[in-house]
């Protein structure tokens, strides 16, 4: 994000075309967010987030190899499919877990733990990323791709503890997503 502008500029872009394709991100997550978590409702979390971390590395893929607009906004398209379908699935998926170890009670500060856990991450990778744009703006998206695909191999070797299912899900889930 810290050289997101200076990267649309150096492809032609223009103050516009940031706004546009921030706010088509931004309006994917909100139209996504609701079906995704029925989704995880009725695939579970982690494939939830399976297809989340899939979108996520997909649209950093589009963004590291486009130059011009309608790359990147492919490429926000999918990061806020990415993002809808990995958000709340990820707090469901840590609060199933500790329900299944009885230790519920603790989720609180271990979701307080992650969510201060991820600011610090984030600050260190815009002071990185910032670095590393020094050899071009294009390489923090060859890194992140990077770091896509362990998330996405992470995601992989997470183990879904029991959940509650909906009951009306399991008839026709398919109908109620759309619905």
């Amino acid at each position: 994000m810290p050289i997101i502008w200076l990267f649309y500029q150096e492809n032609g872009l223009d103050l516009t075309d940031l706004f546009i394709i921030q706010s088509i991100y931004s309006v994917t997550i909100a139209i996504i967010e609701i079906p995704s978590g029925y989704v995880a409702d009725v695939l579970g979390r982690k494939n939830s987030m399976i297809i989340g971390m899939f979108f996520g590395m997909i649209g950093m893929i589009v963004y590291s190899f486009s130059f011009g607009f309608e790359g990147f906004l492919i490429a926000a398209l999918c990061l806020g499919i990415g993002q809808s379908f990995i958000s709340g699935s990820d707090t469901a998926l840590m609060y199933d877990s500790l329900l299944q170890l009885n230790r519920a009670k603790e989720f609180i500060k271990l979701e307080g733990r992650t969510i201060s856990m991820g600011n610090l991450a984030e600050a260190f990778a815009f002071i990185i990323g910032g670095l590393i744009a020094e050899i071009s703006l294009r390489t923090p998206f060859y890194f992140q791709i990077g770091i896509a695909l362990i998330g996405f191999i992470t995601t992989l070797s997470l183990v879904e503890p029991t959940m509650h299912r909906l009951e009306d899900g399991k008839a026709k889930p398919w109908k109620n997503i759309k619905k």
